[in-house]
């Protein structure tokens, strides 16, 4: 992650375009309680990217138990995915992807 003109950046997943740290981690959260909910997965705490996400927009202090928390759900959500169908992930990824464009928020 780097800063510019004050807003913490970081790569996506491709490395090739840069996205805003707090819109992306909130996105991330959108897009799994979508799956969760579209999908029947088990439920994951979700609170803790959205903590982070506040943290990065407010320029506040980020504890080591909120990362913590963060790759504990992370963690989970990385097993839950292997299991998953990928044309299902897809599909709501596509339907997230939608949502942030039209604004939508969950």
């Amino acid at each position: 992650m780097e800063t510019a003109d004050g807003v913490v950046i970081m790569r996506g997943h491709d490395a090739g375009e840069w996205y805003t740290a707090p819109d992306a981690l909130a996105s991330w959260a959108d897009f799994w309680q979508r799956a969760i909910r579209r999908l029947a997965l088990p439920n994951v705490d979700l609170v803790p990217f959205r903590q982070l996400s506040e943290a990065f927009r407010d320029d506040a202090d980020i504890s080591l138990s909120l990362l913590d928390a963060c790759q504990a759900s992370q963690d989970t959500l990385r097993a839950i995915y292997r299991r998953c169908n990928v044309y299902q992930i897809r599909e709501v990824a596509k339907d997230e992807q939608t949502a942030i464009l039209l604004g939508i928020q969950q």
